[in-house]
């Protein structure tokens, strides 16, 4: 495991463990194939020793690899195990393919043609099986191939009858064919796997930079509602200053006798009036960023709140000359009385702040279960995609609410 990364011994390691995993599976079938052949050649020329060392051996070997994959299955390998188990693994392959050839070796001594054309095809058949299992290790498909090819190979040579020699020859080409092919996919298939497991690594990063992110997003989000909380709770301290200024400049009216003193009270207590409209809005942002906004919903008349509205807006209106146009209504609707007119009045102050020429109109109209009041201007309005999703509403805003 030294002198590569992490990653691509975390993937040896993976590799090991499906082979230990899934090639053990094959014994069974190997074992019944045995069988079937000892009992075929049950009357062949062939002394004991001959047929008898392989198979012992062979027996021998399955036993212990089924016992090391029953110890694979209760603990897994280890990281520090990987070496043990993939020398195990390798041997395993080297001397099964062996004994298979050994007992190939000693068949294809006694054998006719045809029936080495059969034992032929049955070891090609045995080391593409191995191969296929083991596609993704290429030294195990090696080495559990190549000593039964080999093996077979050598005998038929020495035959020294072209027809052995010639299937000597296909032996030696598929062998090498497949090896080839065995080595091109064992390397797709790491190289997949290697691809995987860092899209899997990038994936985890890039989850946890998400949740980073996330957690930070959160804290700015408390930190500002706190912000929003704490200018909410103050609010009533920080106006109470502001109120007292207003009314002792009220109170200092009857002691200036001079038109000066009065004009200059009158700019004292515009200006006033400005700051606390101000503190008003920065409170009202202040309330809605700590979620703080008390709504009571009550039955409430616009005709009340019109005039009101009226005679504030006639004359800002007529101050800057513009044309003023109040539609009377007797509707009624279910709403807060404090929350609709301060809608309402910011709506009309944008209208006129920013209508130089023309005339600003309020009204409302019933639409069904609402009542629709509507602020037009003929100045630069408000864009569509903030007139509050009411896109048959032509002027510069508008407000539903319902009856």
């Amino acid at each position: 495991m030294r002198g590569i990364s992490p990653m691509q011994a975390r993937i040896d390691l993976q590799m090991l463990q499906d082979t230990w995993r899934t090639s053990p599976n094959a014994i069974f079938g190997q074992a019944l194939s045995l069988m079937v052949l000892l009992w075929l050649i049950r009357d062949w020329p062939l002394s004991a020793w001959q047929w008898l060392a392989p198979t012992i051996g062979l027996t021998a070997l399955w036993i212990a690899v089924t016992a090391m994959a029953r110890h694979f299955r209760r603990f897994g390998i280890t990281t520090s195990g990987r070496q043990r188990w993939r020398r195990a693994l390798l041997g395993w392959h080297l001397m099964q393919g062996t004994l298979w050839g050994a007992l190939a070796v000693a068949l294809l001594g006694v054998a006719d043609a045809d029936w080495k054309l059969a034992l032929v095809a049955a070891s090609l058949v045995y080391a593409y099986t191995v191969m296929l299992v083991s596609v993704h290790d290429w030294g195990v498909a090696l080495a559990g191939s190549a000593p039964l090819l080999l093996l077979a190979m050598a005998r038929l040579m020495m035959d020294g009858q072209p027809a052995s020699s010639y299937l000597a020859l296909v032996m030696g080409a598929s062998m090498v064919t497949s090896m080839v092919v065995t080595r091109h996919i064992s390397r797709r298939l790491r190289e997949g796997l290697l691809l995987r497991n860092e899209n899997a690594d990038l994936v985890l990063q890039l989850r946890e930079e998400v949740n980073n992110v996330t957690r930070a997003k959160a804290r700015a989000e408390i930190a500002d509602r706190q912000k929003g909380e704490f200018f909410a709770s103050v609010s009533h301290d920080l106006r109470q200053p502001l109120h007292v200024l207003m009314l002792l400049s009220s109170a200092l009216r009857p002691h200036l006798a001079a038109a000066e003193g009065h004009g200059l009270l009158d700019k004292m207590q515009t200006a006033l009036g400005s700051l606390s409209m101000m503190f008003e809005r920065m409170f009202d942002v202040a309330r809605i960023d700590a979620q703080r906004i008390d709504y009571h919903p009550q039955a409430c008349a616009l005709s009340e709140l019109w005039r009101r509205l009226d005679s504030e807006f006639a004359v800002l209106c007529a101050h800057k000359g513009l044309r003023w146009q109040l539609d009377p209504t007797e509707a009624w609707m279910q709403a807060d009385p404090h929350v609709l007119e301060r809608i309402l009045r910011n709506l009309l102050n944008n209208a006129v702040r920013y209508t130089d020429t023309g005339g600003v109109r309020l009204r409302a109209r019933a639409r069904g279960p609402w009542i629709v009041c509507q602020v037009w201007d003929s100045g630069m309005g408000v864009a569509r995609a903030w007139a509050w999703d009411w896109p048959w509403c032509g002027g510069s805003a508008c407000w539903g609410l319902r009856r």
